[in-house]
Order: C-alpha cells, then sequence, then structure tokens
C-alpha cells in the first residue's frame, strides 16, 4: 500500500478497493431498489392504467431493501480479508457481525411488511 503518499491518495486508494470489492449483487439490488422508489412514487404519471404496477414495484423496493444489508455484510467481511491482522481487520470483522445482525433484523421487518402489504 502507499505508505509515504498523503492522507488523501491512501484514503482514495482505500475507497477504489473497497468499492470493487462490493459483490456485483449489491450493485443490481441497488438499481432495484431506486427503480422500486422512482417507480412507486410515480406511479400516477407512469402506470396510470396499470393498478398492479405499484404493488410489483412497492414488492421489488422492498425485496431489494432486504437484500442490501446482507451484501453490505458481506463486503465488510471482503474487506476485512484483504487487511493484514491487526486492528482494522477485527473492526472490520466487528462491523460485518454487526451488519449481519442488521441484516437479520431487516429481513424480518421486510417480510413483515411485505406480508401485511400483499
Amino acid at each position: 500500500m502507499l505508505t509515504d503518499a498523503p492522507l488523501s491518495d491512501r484514503l482514495l486508494a482505500f475507497a477504489l478497493r473497497v468499492v470493487r470489492l462490493v459483490p456485483p449483487l449489491a450493485w443490481w439490488a441497488l438499481a432495484g431498489l431506486v427503480l422500486g422508489v422512482l417507480n412507486t412514487s410515480l406511479h400516477q404519471e407512469l402506470w396510470p392504467n396499470t393498478p398492479g404496477a405499484r404493488y410489483f414495484f412497492t414488492s421489488l423496493s422492498i425485496v431489494s431493501g432486504m437484500l442490501l444489508p446482507w451484501l453490505g455484510a458481506r463486503t465488510c467481511w471482503r474487506v476485512a480479508d484483504t487487511l493484514p491482522f491487526g486492528f482494522w481487520q477485527v473492526l472490520w470483522r466487528l462491523t460485518g457481525v454487526g451488519a449481519y445482525g442488521g441484516a437479520c433484523v431487516a429481513t424480518l421487518l421486510g417480510l413483515i411488511v411485505l406480508a401485511v402489504k400483499l
């Protein structure tokens, strides 16, 4: 890594490493979430004659929202795998463990919302 580079260059290199380690499914889930939220909020303008579109895009938003915490936790774990053992690796692993716990809660809430909406 760049040990003699300025802090801004090292942070940029680390951010690029993290972006490269994000699973491709996370980008698809993020795109599905944005697509679902936009279509749900612009339902009357985009889909005035399709009553089922609102339920479809609401479900797409909820499912995509349930996937993102799991993929974020996986990203934390992948970042920790690239770091040498020490404080930062342990910190990223603990962040991953906390994110997996949050993903469990988010999935449970998402399933409840899906059951109520449908």
